[in-house]
């Protein structure tokens, strides 16, 4: 009898399914969950998708149909991504195979759609080679060293998020031999939920014996976890294709934390081999992603708002001098070595300037203006040297050279400071680009060439950035600031410098810190971190940072202390209004601190060539550069109506140094007397109150609530209507009194209190949602002591989890909470005084602290993580060590304290000093480069076994020499 199945031939159905021409390398086939109920029971992360050993079985089928051969061959099968078998969506199945090399690419797409083919693995087919050799190892001789049972394989795999349905646990038993042998018990398949469908390798079965190594990997990895999922098979070899997999024993060559490498002998119930599998790669893999505490938790922090609270006074203290120097050593031999070198590169261009003769005139200097006042700067930097002359317009410029060529010197500075190469970069690049200019504006001059152009950009800015940030000089300039910082707030009262809030600027602004209420930085890019690392060490001290623009600065709220450390401070304050009328505001009692960089002859020739830097020049007699001195600096400030300026020039080892201090002197704002407001606004008591607050004002409308919901709603909706068309503004108090047993009828009637604001304000706007500055109840709750730990009242803790409900569920209401800090006893008449000036308060905070004793206002905020990054870090450590927390993830790369080792028998221990990632380190870490990339021979040493390091000490009866360890 023929069978005719869908215009089908009566030849075997295989998974790969059938040819569109029987001579084309060529194979058509749909699946889905219910054509492949059997096959989707391999769930995966919660996802049916076809098992490695579903590729496998297409792959050998396609390879026996063009072959026409049941034994045959598939090598460097590579899985690159999965087949998800939906059950809402039939997938197009395709395998093509190519007639000329063998090679074997598995796709799909979705049906009847033009959608790109996606490729889910590639391989090559062959017929077996006679020469290969497939002895399957025994176990004789082994002693078993673990069993696993099918219950513990499949709720070991369910851990993992591998999900497999009933015909999938085929798994009777795994037992391991030594360290590196498996043999495993497979139960017979149940018959296919495809009723046409024949497998040459069954693809459950196959599959089946892979689970042997998630029962036992944690067994051999030492860690948990994780699961290993097949990515390649470098042979796959079918000798018995059809018959039924019985056992299997898995030869394990290479296990790790990262990939298990294995063999794979498959035999049926009589022990005939059916297939052999060689080179298989199992990659570990997260498939579920498995939160840790730090994504799963939060706490609250207190930061130091801008708003400022009228009538309230800030408790700060400034020292008398805030500007301390910390560093007057005087020049050292390095600063010293590279004044001469500019010396001895003056002196040559000065010469070349004579053209053979040791006169200079001052009115013929050749090139633009820019150029003139270069000369000129060189000119003037000789004569003060002692080795030229001006008179007469001339410059007399001595011809014998006293000191060593610009190349000497600076590969002694090279040598010696390789800190300050960066300055040696810079002086060589000036000293070549200036001959360089030279010999093209006095060489002659080519026809057609009306004028000698040259590159304005010969300094790169990778070299002028480390210039700016990771100098000797600027370096010496943030210590300078952050002891000024650091100075500044061991003066604060107890409980003044709890918190500060930071903003930076863009790196175009250079930033300046202003420390309290709002901190600006003003430090150039990166060493931002710099500041934050130096100043918040103490775990009591939390630093929130945002970038402002340039723009921003003059609507900036009111600080206590500006600091700078930028070169580019000069300018920001000349060319920003913005930054001029910051400054200008600042109260009695702030301070502008700043360390800058004085004017330099390696300024001025190191950088002279660079774009603008004589801009500030009228004549080319009299060059200016970009750095300001000693009288510029006074001027600027008595412009910007500070009082106690004081500007001093100090000498560093790495040159001069301006240290600025300046005290404000702008009148402040008279602020709203406590206790009074001009906003109308209902003032909510519960009855139960002591007696009524005397001191809400005119604008006050008291409304007494009971606790009893339809009859506070009644009373409230008639002081709301007595309100008019006027914004709709409330306070209620809630005071941190004792209350009879454990509190709970007093919180149901406070409670209940807002309840009955919050349905009756919904009834009074009759659905119609006011603007978001229409409706501001401000509830008081002292004592929320999981924010604060003043004392208390824990019934206002609850209070204040209802007021957050209130806000969510009643969107038209903006709801603010203050809590008064450690002011557990204060008056009602001074906590209506605290409350009423939140009641005019725009922003997007909502909660909010108060320090009556410091005046500090403070918004309280979720932040992710169970506790303050800051708390888990630290500066005193003996060694550290670099981890990579999270695999594949280079961002989770961090550094750990750890113990100095131990050194054992012929060790020793080094410290390092310098190391870094090589590519090959950056693609292992990020999991893109393979195990196997190392097997035939290291590609390279790794960056910790190659790395400069001192002796640091090694055991005693080591015979490793000390001296040999450098």
């Amino acid at each position: 009898m023929r069978r005719i199945l869908f215009g089908r031939s009566a030849k075997p159905y295989r998974l790969n399914g059938w040819r569109g021409d029987p001579n084309a390398g060529s194979w058509k086939n749909h699946v889905d969950a219910h054509l492949f109920p059997d096959l989707a029971e391999h769930v995966v992360d919660g996802k049916a998708i076809l098992p490695g050993s579903g590729f496998i079985e297409i792959a050998v089928s396609a390879a026996q149909q063009y072959h026409g051969s049941d034994e045959v061959e598939i090598t460097n099968l590579e899985i690159v991504r999965p087949l998800e078998l939906s059950d809402s969506r039939i997938m197009e199945l395709s395998t093509i195979l190519s007639p000329e090399t063998g090679d074997i690419e598995i796709r799909s797409r979705e049906r009847l759609s033009e959608d790109d083919w996606t490729v889910h693995a590639v391989a090559r087919s062959r017929k077996p080679l006679p020469t290969t050799s497939n002895d399957c190892p025994s176990t004789k001789g082994l002693a078993k060293t673990a069993t696993v049972t099918a219950a513990k394989a499949y709720e070991t795999a369910k851990q993992f998020g591998l999900d497999y349905g009933p015909q999938f646990q085929l798994l009777s038993k795994a037992v391991a031999y030594g360290d590196r042998l498996i043999d495993v018990e497979l139960k017979h398949p149940q018959a296919s939920g495809h009723p046409h469908v024949t497998y040459a390798l069954h693809p459950i079965s196959v599959d089946a014996t892979f689970h042997g190594l998630v029962a036992l990997f944690d067994r051999f990895t030492g860690d948990r976890g994780g699961a290993y999922i097949p990515v390649r098979f470098g042979s796959v070899r079918v000798v018995n294709a059809g018959r039924p997999i019985a056992r299997a024993t898995i030869e394990i060559e290479r296990v790790s934390a990262n990939s298990i490498k294995a063999r794979f002998h498959f035999f049926d119930e009589t022990g005939v081999a059916i297939a052999h599998f060689e080179d298989c790669r199992f990659r570990r893999t997260y498939l579920r992603k498995h939160k840790t505490l730090e994504g799963l938790s939060f706490h609250y922090e207190a930061v130091l708002s801008d708003v400022v609270m009228p009538g309230t006074k800030v408790a700060t203290a400034m020292p008398a001098t805030l500007a301390e120097p910390i560093d007057d050593n005087g020049v050292d031999n390095a600063t010293l070595l590279f004044n001469a070198a500019i010396y001895r590169a003056c002196q040559e261009i000065a010469l070349k300037l004579g053209r053979g003769t040791a006169t200079v005139r001052g009115d013929a200097l050749p090139g633009d203006f820019a150029f003139q006042c270069f000369l000129t700067s060189c000119l003037l930097t000789l004569e003060d040297a002692g080795l030229c002359e001006h008179q007469n317009g001339n410059w007399k410029v001595a011809r014998e050279f006293s000191l060593p060529t610009v190349p000497e010197i600076l590969g002694e500075l090279y040598g010696d400071r390789p800190d300050r190469a960066v300055e040696a970069v810079l002086v060589n690049n000036a000293y070549a680009e200036a001959l360089s200019r030279l010999d093209a504006l006095l060489g002659p001059v080519r026809a057609g060439d009306d004028a000698a152009s040259f590159n304005a950009g010969f300094i790169s800015e990778a070299t002028l950035d480390h210039q700016a940030v990771h100098s000797v000089a600027s370096r010496s300039r943030m210590d300078q600031v952050l002891h000024t910082v650091e100075h500044v707030l061991a003066a604060q009262p107890a409980g003044a410098c709890g918190s500060s809030n930071s903003a930076a600027s863009p790196a175009s602004a250079a930033g300046w810190p202003i420390w309290q209420r709002a901190m600006v930085q003003h430090f150039p890019f990166s060493s931002r971190a710099t500041m934050h690392n130096g100043i918040w060490k103490s775990p009591s001290r939390r630093m929130n940072v945002r970038v402002l623009k340039k723009s921003e600065f003059a609507d900036i709220g009111p600080f206590d202390l500006a600091v700078s450390a930028s070169d580019n401070l000069y300018q920001l304050i000349e060319e920003e209004s913005g930054v001029r009328t910051a400054l200008r505001s600042m109260p009695p009692g702030s301070g502008l601190v700043a360390a800058v960089s004085a004017p330099s002859i390696f300024a001025d020739f190191a950088l002279g060539l660079s774009g603008g830097w004589f801009e500030r020049s009228q004549t080319a007699e009299f060059p200016i550069g970009r750095i300001a001195a000693v009288p510029h600096w006074q001027k600027c400030l008595a412009d910007l109506d500070l009082g106690d300026v004081v500007v001093t020039d100090r000498e560093c080892p790495h040159g001069n140094t301006i240290l600025i201090e300046a005290r404000g002197t702008a009148a402040a704002g008279a602020g709203a007397e406590p206790g009074e407001t001009g906003t109308p606004y209902l003032l909510i008591e519960t009855a139960t109150a002591q007696k009524p607050v005397a001191a809400g004002g005119r604008s006050a409308a008291p409304v007494r609530v009971t606790g009893d919901l339809a009859a506070d709603m009644a009373t409230l909706r008639a002081a709301l209507e007595a309100m008019g068309d006027r914004p709709l503004r409330a306070v209620f108090m809630s005071e941190a009194e004792r209350a009879v047993g454990d509190g709970s009828a007093l919180l149901q009637t406070r409670v209940l209190a807002l309840s009955a604001f919050a349905e009756a304000l919904k009834q009074h706007l009759a659905g119609v949602e006011p603007r978001a500055t229409t409706g501001a109840p401000c509830a008081r709750g002292p004592g929320r002591r999981s924010l604060i730990t003043s004392a208390g009242s824990g019934l206002n803790s609850g209070l204040w989890a209802f007021a957050r409900v209130l806000q969510n569920e009643y969107e038209f209401i903006d709801v603010h909470t203050l809590d008064l800090a450690g002011d557990a006893d204060i008056g009602r008449k001074d906590m209506l005084a605290a409350a009423l000036p939140l009641l005019t308060v725009s922003g997007q905070n909502r909660e909010w602290l108060l320090d009556r004793k410091t005046g500090l206002l403070s918004e309280l905020r979720a932040v992710p993580g169970a506790t303050n990054k800051v708390d888990g870090k630290t500066n005193a450590f003996a060694a550290a060590t670099i981890r990579q927390r999270v695999s594949s993830q280079v961002a989770s790369i961090a550094w750990e304290e750890a113990s100095v080792p131990e050194p054992g028998p012929n060790e020793v221990v080094v410290a390092v000093a310098a190391t870094g990632l090589n590519f090959r380190d950056v693609m292992w870490a990020m999991g893109l480069l393979p195990e196997e990339a190392l097997e035939d021979g290291s590609p390279g040493q790794p960056s910790a076994w190659n790395c400069p390091a001192t002796w640091s000490r090694s055991a005693k009866r080591s015979t490793i020499s000390r001296s040999a360890m450098r």
